[in-house]
């Protein structure tokens, strides 16, 4: 059955799977279907939103082992997905949502193997439980965006999809869209532009921030001027973001200033 109901921009961009992200699965008492690549929304996410921690993270708010009186245990993990839109200043909140797996369960009588003091190993550990059970709650989170919409409205079921216009876009148009946004290098937004021209690259800015965020910062802290570490750090953040300078002369001049920091906490602790 088509759905008609028209749906915010962001959810029916995200709705359409590519069957290449998908596969089929088969659980204990005959329940089977599609799962999606937990890497793939991953990837989506960044699409849309940024870098992870940037435009969008993960809250994990908690985890508990369940065991029963036979000593099968369980384990659940509660957590948010965190994001910003264009614009936004503040994060927009889906969830929290469980997931969970069996991380310890009873072996069939046939699979028991015996212990060197004669007793039986009668329980299976899956030491994948816990990641199981994290991407369990991710993926429950990102399926309230819309991610994988149609796998999970059960419109990928079969060797067909059940319905020809999800939401007011055809599976086609969308997994068209979707294979393109994934493999053709999108230019960077209007705001990143100067950035981009002058040499700011993933891996740079990862050296940059880590420079400042980190290593910077704990020089204050260390010294007792964590007050005066806001102050500088605007100065670097503008200079980056405004300045005339690449990437490789901010990352050179961060480095030198962190040199000469750490060089007079040296003598300050050789004066005592």
């Amino acid at each position: 059955m088509a759905h008609n109901t028209k749906m915010p921009e962001t959810f029916t961009a995200f709705f359409a799977t590519p069957a290449d992200e998908t596969k089929d699965f088969k659980r204990p008492g005959g329940f089977s279907g599609k799962s999606v690549s937990p890497f793939y929304l991953v990837k989506r996410l960044t699409e849309r939103f940024g870098l992870c921690g940037k435009g969008w993270k993960v809250h994990h708010y908690d985890t508990k082992f369940v065991s029963a009186p036979n000593g099968t245990t369980a384990v659940y993990v509660l957590l948010s997905l965190l994001y910003k839109e264009q614009g936004d200043t503040e994060w927009n909140e889906v969830g929290p949502h469980y997931g969970g797996d069996v991380i310890m369960d009873l072996k069939k009588p046939e699979r028991q193997t015996k212990n060197m003091d004669g007793t039986f190993n009668t329980l299976d550990v899956d030491d994948e439980a816990c990641k199981k059970a994290y991407t369990d709650a991710f993926s429950k989170c990102c399926s309230w965006l819309g991610l994988a919409g149609d796998i999970h409205d059960g419109m990928a079921d079969g060797d067909k999809y059940r319905a020809s216009k999800p939401w007011d876009v055809s599976i086609e148009e969308s997994q068209a869209t979707t294979r393109k946004a994934r493999e053709v290098p999108q230019p960077p937004p209007p705001a990143e532009v100067s950035n981009y021209v002058r040499g700011w690259t993933t891996e740079l800015e990862g050296l940059y921030f880590t420079l400042l965020d980190t290593t910077l910062y704990m020089l204050f802290k260390d010294a007792g001027h964590v007050d005066k570490f806001q102050a500088e750090s605007e100065l670097w953040k503008a200079r980056k973001n405004n300045g005339p300078d690449n990437a490789e002369t901010v990352i050179e001049g961060l480095e030198q200033r962190i040199a000469k920091l750490r060089e007079a906490a040296n003598k300050k602790k050789e004066a005592k």
